[in-house]
Formats: C-alpha cells, structure tokens, sequence
C-alpha cells in the first residue's frame, strides 16, 4: 500500500485580496506539522503538547481545522508518552558516571567490579530495546492517527494553490552509507529557481519497511521554502531500500536497486502545483562533474571517489517515471562547472567557422545558464534547458549589448552536443536576389576536469 509525505511551508501573492490564504491555516498547520525546526525525535515529541495547547487556543472557524485541533490533543499524549517511556529506561547522567567509574575499575584489573559493570550494562542495554519496542507502537498509532487527521485538512493547501507547472521543480533523494547500507533520510530541494510560500507537498511512498501502512503519509509546514534549499525527511519513508525489519529491530541487508514507481508526489504552492509525479529512483548518481561509476561500485555500494563527494557515501536520486534514468555508461556531464568547446559556423550560405567555448555556470534541473568566453573573457551569456537527449538555449539579452547569436536547438549524447540554428537575412532582398536566413551549426565536446595528483 501506498502512503504519502506532504510538505507545507508560509502567502499566496497570486491570490486576490477577497480569497486569501487563512492565516488559521497557516498558523495551525505550523503547529500541527509532523515535523518542526527540532526535526521529529525526541525535542518534536517532547513539544507536543504544547504545540497542540496552542493550536486549540486558535479556535480555528474552519470545520476540518477545528477537528484536527481535537484530534491534536490525543496524538501529543502519544508521541510525549513514547518518549517518556525512552526517557525512563535511558541511563540518568548519575548512572552513566557509576557506570564509568565501574568500568575504569574493571580495566584496572578488578574483576569483581568488572563483572559489575557488564552486568549493569547487558540490563540497562535490555530495558532500552524493550522501551524502543512499546514506545515504537506508540509512536506508530500517533503517527496514524496524526496522518488521518492531516488528510482532511490537506485540501486546503490545494484550495489556495498557484497554477499548474510543467517539469520538475522539486528533487528528491537520499544519501546512503557504503559500509553500513544506513540512509541519512530523504531529502526535498526546491528546484523552482524560486522561493515557495505556503507549501503543501504530498508524496507516497512503496518503500518504508517501518511504518504502519496507514501511517505512510507525512505532512511537514514551513513558512517558506527557498529556491536550492535542501529539506531533511523522515528516513522511514525510504528505509525498505537499506534496512530489513524483523520484531521492530532493524538488519542492515543490500545496497538498494532501481525501484520503478517508488514516490508519487503533489506540490501545492503559492506559486505552482502539480499533482500525482510519480517518481523511478535508478542506481547511484555521482554529483560531481564528470564523476562516473565502475561496474564494482555499483554492484557493492562503493563510495564514490570525488572531492565533493561525503566520504563513503552514495547519493540515490528519483526521476519522474517513464523518463531516462541515469545510464553510468552515459552519465550526465552538463553540470555547473562543465567546459564544453568546439566549433560554429554558417552552413547555408557557407560563412566562417569559429571556435566556441563556454561553461555551464549553474545547473537547476533541465535549467541551466552558461558563459561563452574568449580566453577568460565573457563573450555572452547563454539560459536553456536540457532534458531527455535534448538542449536548447538562447542568449540572455544585456543592457548595452546586441545579442552574438541566434536561438540553437540539437541534442546530447554523453560528451557530445551538435546543435543548429536559424537567424534572419542580415542583408535586405535585392531584384532577382531574395533575402535568405542563414543557418548554421554547432558542434561541441565535453572537456574532463583535469585529474588531481
């Protein structure tokens, strides 16, 4: 069964003055969010019944929102009790410095205070799995409950969104540990090339072994979600790929394997909405230009070997479903910070040939920016997009400065681009002698990095 994760972060400038985003929404769903700026452990549960003192004192007018508020009451109890019940069987700083003093001893050749201290350690070693095992269902009924609840004020964020965007303005994926097979949790960046105000992100997710099949959807509020900012989720939603469950004790198992059909994600916003992305992940994606993965990487999780890389890390990213994965025998080179050079030139009617130099300056999805440059000087400034084999772009018009060149259009196979434009006749029709557009060709080569000694 598939669950769902929603993000919700601060109001709409698209909306006009008599529909507005109720400011009880936005107010109540930054208290009722399943994760807060503490994230969603120990300081989230803690909170909780604060969080839901203050969102009854709202007295929302809004139906759905005055029954969540309710429900609010009984969810805090449950995850403030779960963690009570950790609290209780954790070691008490007094404990934990008894316990080191018996340890010193043990190591100075004292058996009997030796035997002591393992014997304080296996109990209170056994009294922490068995509080993790009741404060888990607690937390599992909270997190249903919480979920339940959420599903019927959600609408509310689809009610105030903006109109429907096209591509992907959002990224989703997660780092994994090669040793351990351990995911650091899913990760959302915002690839809008813009900030986001009162956001609501709805995602589903195939692949969490840990949580209740009804408890499979998150919902998550910020105020605003800035353009290239990075948002740690639950790593629950994507722990089927690198973790194994038995009895509620997790075993660490293979490295993950491509996953059609794995999240489906809705975003609604101020700004844009989509709904129902339903996202592939393939196999580890390096993020550095011109990385690429031997075939023993890929098979045993082996970190890759980049400067910009964590070491012993492998970075899993999930594309929109249907559309190219990343290929290692062909891997995505047109990144910020990539030097493409070749050649253009007139074809019809035959002109001069000329070199072309440029570097991908930035890189936010299919959006890219570049600069042609002379030696080290900027010629011009280029913006496209590039997607699925194919790359577009045109020059980025600049005060004072008559545009070098006409909009080019062709594709891209690995290191390789060949592209072709069309511009108007720079010379006006003459009797017998009709004016002709000139086309022309692009042809370029990825240029490696050269390899640090």
């Amino acid at each position: 069964m598939l669950g769902a994760l929603a993000l919700v972060t601060g109001p709409h400038p698209a909306l006009t003055a008599a529909d507005p985003v109720p400011a009880e929404y936005t107010r109540f769903a930054e208290l009722f969010s399943m994760q807060t700026k503490d994230g969603y452990l120990k300081a989230f549960r803690q909170d909780a019944p604060r969080r839901a003192e203050a969102a009854a004192a709202l007295k929302p007018a809004d139906g759905a929102l005055a029954k969540a508020a309710k429900e609010f009451d009984a969810v805090a109890l449950l995850y403030a009790s779960a963690q009570k019940v950790l609290d209780r069987a954790t070691f008490t700083p007094e404990e934990q410095r008894r316990m080191q003093e018996l340890g010193r001893a043990g190591f100075n050749g004292d058996d009997p205070k030796m035997a002591e201290y393992l014997a304080a350690a296996v109990a209170g070693l056994a009294n922490e799995a068995r509080a993790v095992q009741v404060s888990t269902k607690i937390i599992d009924e909270a997190l249903v409950r919480h979920a339940a609840a959420w599903k019927a004020v959600a609408p509310l964020a689809k009610k105030y969104a903006g109109p429907k965007a096209t591509g992907a303005p959002l990224k989703f994926s997660f780092v994994m540990s090669r040793q351990a097979h351990m995911s650091y949790g899913l990760t959302a960046v915002n690839e809008s090339g813009r900030a986001l105000n009162n956001v609501t992100l709805v995602v589903s997710t195939a692949v969490s072994a840990s949580l209740p099949a009804e408890a499979r959807t998150y919902y998550v509020f910020h105020r605003e979600w800035k353009a290239g900012e990075a948002i740690g989720l639950r790593q629950a939603l994507v722990d089927a790929f690198t973790k194994e469950w038995v009895r509620g004790i997790s075993i660490n198992y293979t490295a993950p394997r491509p996953t059609p059909g794995c999240l489906t994600y809705s975003v609604y916003a101020d700004q844009l909405s989509q709904e129902a992305v339903e996202l592939d992940m393939g196999l580890p994606e390096p993020t550095s230009p011109g990385a690429i993965l031997t075939p023993r990487q890929r098979n045993t999780g082996h970190m890759f070997r980049n400067s910009n890389e964590r070491e012993g890390t492998l970075h899993y990213a999930f594309h929109r479903h249907g559309e190219p994965q990343y290929d290692p025998a062909k891997p995505d080179l047109f990144v910020a910070g990539s030097v493409w050079t070749g050649k253009t030139g007139v074809t019809a009617p035959k002109g001069v040939v000329r070199d072309l130099n440029f570097i991908v300056t930035s890189r936010s999805g299919a959006a890219f920016k570049a600069e042609v440059r002379s030696g080290t000087i900027v010629v011009r400034t280029i913006e496209g997009s590039v997607a699925n084999g194919k790359i577009e772009w045109k020059d980025v018009p600049q005060k004072g400065v008559r545009s070098h060149g006409p909009p080019v259009a062709g594709e891209i196979n690995g290191t390789r681009i060949e592209g072709t434009y069309s511009e108007s006749p720079t010379a006006p029709a003459r009797p017998g002698r009709p004016a002709k557009a000139a086309e022309g060709f692009v042809s370029l080569e990825y240029n490696p990095p050269p390899e640090k000694k």
